[in-house]
């Protein structure tokens, strides 16, 4: 699958709080000021490919071969419903973009649990290049926090 180069970056809304709106380190979620906003399934697999391209355009053929699977195009217009529903009731009410070639997910990486996880590791490296061994292990200790267990492994027994 290739994202799409050819959209600018949305600016980050400053009327949203600062932290994830979608989560993929863990089930996928989409956060909105008040928690967790419900997704069925076909939305949830279209938003976890958007936001890993997040404010790029996805090209119709990617969509169709990584969410439709067995899936017919009524089903996946139905996701693509569900999903701008969902993104409306978390504050992002123009967020899913129909372009001439695919969608796009008009929120800003930074909001995407992955990019922030990405720039931890990065510092992370850059520090324990230099030799701050001490600040690159919290930096790849702050990215593993990062990660949310599934809710049915949270509490199995050892």
């Amino acid at each position: 699958m290739a994202c799409s180069e050819h959209e600018q970056v949305v600016p980050s809304r400053p009327d949203l709080p600062v932290g994830d709106a979608v989560r993929l380190l863990g089930p996928i979620e989409l956060i909105g000021p008040d928690g967790p906003v419900s997704l069925a399934e076909p939305a949830a697999r279209l938003l976890g490919l958007l936001a890993l391209c997040s404010d790029e355009v996805v090209s119709d053929a990617d969509l169709r071969s990584a969410v439709a699977d067995h899936r017919g195009s009524a089903e996946r217009a139905a996701g693509s419903q569900q999903l701008a529903a969902a993104l409306a009731a978390a504050g992002f009410p123009d967020a899913l973009r129909v372009h001439p070639t695919g969608l796009r997910l008009a929120i800003p990486a930074q909001r995407v649990d992955v990019g922030s996880f990405t720039a931890l590791v990065v510092r992370g490296r850059r520090r324990m290049a230099a030799g701050e061994l001490a600040e690159a292990a919290d930096l790849f200790a702050a990215a593993l926090r990062r990660w949310r267990v599934p809710r049915s492994e949270e509490h199995t027994s050892e």
